[in-house]
Formats: C-alpha cells, structure tokens, sequence
C-alpha cells in the first residue's frame, strides 16, 4: 500500500509545479488527495483510457495553465486494442513569464523480457519528438516518465534516441 499522506508531503517539500505521473489507478483519488494535502491550486489531467492504469500530469494551476486540447499518442500503447500506456501531450504556459512548453508522458513495457517492445515504443517516442516541433511551431518539449530501462544495457537503453534528438 502506498502512503498517501507520506508521498504529498515530499511533493509539498518538493514544491512541484509539474509531475507527470503514471500507473493511476484512481484519478479522483489523486485530484482529492493532491488538493487536501497540496491545494486547490493543484490540478490532474489524464489519458482517459479502458486500461486500469491511466497516465497523466498533476501541475499547479496557479503556476501553469493548459494551452489547448492534450493529445494522446495511442501508436505507443503495448497494444492497440489494449489502451494500456499510450504516451500524453499537453502544451503548458507559465502564468508569470509566459514562456511555454510541451510535457509529454509515457511509461514503457517492463521486465528485461520486454525489451523489444521497449524498442519498437522508443522508435514511436523518436518519431513523435521528431515531428513535434515542425507540427506545433514549438521545440521547447519535455519528455518524462517511466522508462522501465531494466534490460541490463540500463540508462544506455535509450541514449542512442535521446543523442539522435539533441
């Protein structure tokens, strides 16, 4: 079990302002509880989804606001019927400067077993990274998330995308 109480106060020392969080599995429980020990300030937004597992971001919409619709990229699911991990985009804008980015969240195929479904995922990533900022008119992307990196290449798993980006 996790300890709610415990995770949100490290978040408040942290003092987030954007957390891309995967594997939700209660959505409404994580809004309440990031309100209750975090603020009202304290917003989630997820990719809807038929799986059990949601992906999404919890921000401060004191701090940041969405720009738009976000997006999600089904072409990285682990399978397409299943809509278990797509990737999810939303375009956010600082309230105080204005400056913006694209935030985008993933979470990978797990175990070493699943390391080629790990690589056919990260060649989606590179495509989607690459085409993003010709589409949108903005390179300023984060990529974040859950990379299950566990094959026993590690963090070297997937550098080879991440060079070949910039």
């Amino acid at each position: 079990a996790t300890d709610i109480p415990a995770l949100f106060n490290l978040l408040k020392k942290l003092d987030i302002e954007l957390l891309g969080v995967v594997e939700i599995v209660d959505p409404k429980m994580l809004e309440e509880s990031a309100r209750k020990y975090l603020g009202n300030q304290f917003k989630v937004i997820y990719a809807p989804s038929k799986s059990s597992q949601k992906i999404g971001f919890l921000y401060d919409s004191s701090v940041l606001e969405i720009q738009g619709a976000p997006e999600i990229y089904a072409e990285v699911m682990l399978d397409p019927d299943s809509w278990l991990r797509p990737a999810f985009r939303a375009f956010f804008k600082v309230k105080e400067n204005g400056a913006d980015f694209q935030a985008i969240i993933t979470h990978l195929k797990a175990a070493p077993s699943g390391y080629d479904k790990r690589e056919r995922q990260w060649k989606v990533l590179k495509e989607i990274l690459t085409r993003l900022p010709q589409e949108l008119g903005d390179e300023d992307i984060i990529l974040m998330g859950d990379f299950n990196n566990v094959s026993k290449l590690g963090y070297d798993e997937f550098i080879p995308t991440m060079d070949s980006l910039g």
